[in-house]
């Protein structure tokens, strides 16, 4: 939240893009207030939610030397580079 957070616009914090959005906002508050754990997953699924909705960040998986690990993995072969093509990859 601290990176989504208006009030901590840079240089006060990580917003860096200084995103203000009236809607996150009081999720934000109520995740902070939130005493149980189940309320607090709850308000961050929203969150997460909105967050993916509204394509607010690029989310990227950088896997360092993947592996197939699985006898039903199919099309699998590790890259010599820093480039894996995964989209060969079914299982059987």
């Amino acid at each position: 939240m601290r990176i989504m957070k208006a009030d901590m616009a840079a240089p006060a914090g990580g917003n860096w893009g200084n995103l203000d959005d009236p809607v996150l906002e009081p999720m934000f508050d109520a995740a902070y207030k939130a005493m149980e754990p189940a309320a607090q997953d709850a308000i961050l699924a929203k969150i997460h939610t909105r967050v993916v909705d509204e394509a607010l960040f690029l989310f990227v998986a950088h896997d360092l030397n993947p592996r197939a690990m699985s006898k039903k993995v199919r099309g699998f072969v590790q890259a010599r580079n820093w480039s894996q093509d995964l989209t060969p990859i079914s299982l059987a």
